[in-house]
C-alpha cells in the first residue's frame, strides 16, 4: 500500500505528533551516516504526508560536522514548496556546518522549540476560524462506544459541507467511520476525532490513548482475496478511499490520519527526502 505512512520511530529518529495544534516534532540524533539518512528520509516522508501545520526538526543532538545532512533538509523544503503544502518546516539546533549549507530564504532555522512554535500559529483559538468567519477545524471528544461512530461520521459530513467540498462527503464519512471503528475495537480508549482543511487536502484524524500501531491485514497466499471474518480490514478501505493515510505517535497514544484531495492537482505524494 504505497499511500500508507506509518512513522513509528527508531532509536535515532523520534517522532511526536501534537494533534491539538497540528504540530509534529522530529528529533534526529547521533552520527550522520547512510543508515541514519535512510531512516530520517522515511520519517520525513511520513511526517510531510500528514500535512502538519508545523514540522519541527530537532537537530541539537545530531553529529554532522561536515554538514552532509543538508541535502536531506533541502529536499524536504523543496517538497513543501513545490506541492504548495501549508506545512512550515523549521530546523532547530542545526549544527553550524549544516546551517551554512542551507539557503536562508528557503529553510527556517530556530534556536529552540519555543522560537520554532512562533513561526506558525497553532491550530486553535483564532486559527480555528477563517478570515470570513468560516470554521475550518472541527473536533469532537468521544467515548469508545459504538454510538461514537455515527457521531464521528456526522462530524465529517458536516465539516465537508462547511468547507465547501460536499463532493468529499461520502469519502470522508467512510474514512472516519473505519478509523473510529478500528480505534473502538482495538484501542478501546477515549477518542478525539478531528476534521480540518489543510491547503488542498481534507484532513481527518482519530487520536486514541493506545500507543500500539494498527496492523494491516495481508492476503493469505493460500486463500487470496478471502477476507471474510478477518480483522483489520477497515484500514484497507481507508487506503482505498484516501489520498494518503498513516499513523504518528503522540505523547499519549497515537494518531491515525487520512487525507483526501480537494482537487485533482492535490494528488502529489511525497516520494523522497533523501
Amino acid at each position: 500500500m504505497t499511500n500508507a505512512f506509518l512513522v513509528s520511530g527508531v532509536a535515532q529518529v523520534v517522532c511526536v505528533n501534537d494533534p491539538d495544534h497540528a504540530v509534529t516534532q522530529l528529533e534526529v540524533h547521533g552520527g550522520w551516516d547512510a543508515r541514519l539518512r535512510t531512516e530520517t528520509a522515511a520519517a520525513l516522508r511520513g511526517c510531510l504526508a500528514e500535512t502538519p501545520q508545523l514540522l519541527i526538526v530537532d537537530l541539537a543532538r545530531l553529529d554532522d560536522p561536515a554538514g552532509e545532512s543538508a541535502p536531506t533538509w533541502q529536499t524536504a523544503a523543496r517538497y513543501v514548496r513545490e506541492t504548495g503544502s501549508p506545512t512550515v518546516l523549521v530546523l532547530i539546533g542545526a549544527p553550524p556546518a549544516v546551517a551554512r549549507r542551507l539557503p536562508e530564504s528557503r529553510i527556517r532555522l530556530a534556536a529552540s522549540v519555543g522560537e520554532a512554535l512562533a513561526a506558525a500559529a497553532p491550530l486553535d483559538g483564532a486559527a480555528v476560524w477563517g478570515a470570513t468567519g468560516q470554521r475550518r477545524h472541527w473536533h469532537l471528544a468521544l467515548p469508545p462506544e459504538l454510538r461514537s461512530n455515527a457521531l464521528a461520521r456526522t462530524l465529517a459530513g458536516d465539516a465537508c459541507l462547511a468547507f465547501g467540498v460536499p463532493q468529499l462527503t461520502h469519502q470522508a464519512r467512510l474514512i472516519m467511520s473505519e478509523l473510529v471503528m478500528n480505534a473502538i475495537e482495538h484501542a478501546a480508549t477515549d477518542l478525539d476525532v478531528r476534521v480540518s482543511l489543510r491547503g488542498a487536502v481534507l484532513h481527518l484524524t482519530v487520536h486514541d490513548r493506545d500507543a500500539t500501531f494498527p496492523r494491516l491485514v495481508e492476503d493469505d497466499p493460500g486463500r487470496p482475496g478471502d477476507w471474510l471474518g478477518r480483522r483489520g480490514l477497515g484500514l484497507r478501505l481507508v487506503a482505498a478511499a484516501a489520498r494518503t493515510w498513516g499513523v504518528l505517535p503522540c505523547r499519549l497514544g497515537k494518531v491515525v490520519w487520512a487525507t483526501v484531495a480537494t482537487q485533482p492537482a492535490a494528488a502529489t505524494r511525497p516520494e523522497s527526502a533523501s
